[in-house]
């Protein structure tokens, strides 16, 4: 694999035997679960596992078409959670208070961006500071 599209994460989160190349794949955590399958969004049990280890004080974004936005507050509506993003400039939330708002929900909701224009997360990469879903 030559760079780190959306298909080549979903193939490394899918088989941790087919590993990224590249330099930004070093940086991907899988999630690794019996029930994911590739093209499977990520599941709030999924990410919470994977994320147990991470530092709390890390700040949420999504990333769409290769910009950066603040996750700004959760929603959530039948087996989907919402990252809502802002456009304006928000202080986004930390990993701390992402977990501290889910501990009483379903782990079985799947993660999205946006309520208004749902998108499937697959996963996340590490930035310093940062935790970015995409």
């Amino acid at each position: 694999m030559a760079g780190c599209s959306l298909q080549s994460l979903v193939a490394c989160f899918a088989h941790t035997i087919t590993p990224c190349a590249g330099a930004n794949c070093a940086k991907i955590r899988p999630i690794k679960s019996s029930l994911y399958q590739a093209g499977d969004h990520i599941k709030l049990s999924q990410f919470n596992v994977s994320a147990v280890d991470l530092d709390p004080h890390r700040l949420l974004f999504v990333e769409t078409q290769h910009e950066l936005w603040p996750v700004t507050e959760l929603q959530f509506h039948a087996q989907h959670l919402f990252l809502v993003t802002s456009a304006v400039p928000t202080k986004p939330l930390t990993l701390e208070q992402f977990e501290s708002r889910t501990q009483q929900l379903s782990s079985h909701l799947a993660l999205f961006a946006n309520p208004s224009a749902p998108q499937p997360l697959f996963g996340y990469r590490l930035q310093p500071h940062q935790l970015i879903f995409g």
